[in-house]
């Protein structure tokens, strides 16, 4: 690894690997997007969103639970065919969870700060004030 033709190929080879890599978690992402913001209505049998997919023909002589047509009541025949279409798409509120992790919206947040020895110094003298603070605060019973 001290070579500088060795590292350079290794990271030659490495490249395809680390696109693929990230064009999989563009892809990740993109697919949940389509999760959370595609409403039932637009999924058909033929969409990658679409888990389970059925239709039915109700009414038109037969009894159904649907109010429609001239049926006074859900019990009643209804003269107009209906068609009930059931469709099934992955959970949109665990798709929001795994985007945002996809996005370390849960990562805490951090923030480093680089510290020199005169900043040490500082904090390090303001620990023994504050714990000297403390050791008067108790000892004097308050």
């Amino acid at each position: 690894m001290t070579n500088d033709d060795v590292k350079r190929h290794i990271a030659t080879l490495r490249q395809p690997q680390t696109k693929a890599a990230l064009r999989k978690k563009e892809d990740n992402l993109r697919y949940l997007a389509d999760v959370i913001g595609t409403a039932l209505v637009n999924i058909g049998p033929d969409s990658p969103l679409c888990v389970e997919f059925s239709e039915e023909l109700i009414g038109g002589g037969n009894r159904g639970k649907l109010r429609r047509g001239k049926a006074a009541s859900g019990n009643e025949i209804t003269e107009v065919p209906i068609l009930r279409r059931r469709v099934k798409k992955p959970c949109p509120l665990r798709a929001i969870e795994i985007y945002s992790k996809l996005l370390g919206h849960f990562e805490p947040d951090r923030v480093e700060i680089e510290a020199g020895p005169k900043t040490l110094l500082s904090i390090k003298e303001r620990a023994a004030q504050v714990s000297s603070a403390l050791i008067r605060k108790y000892e004097s019973g308050q």
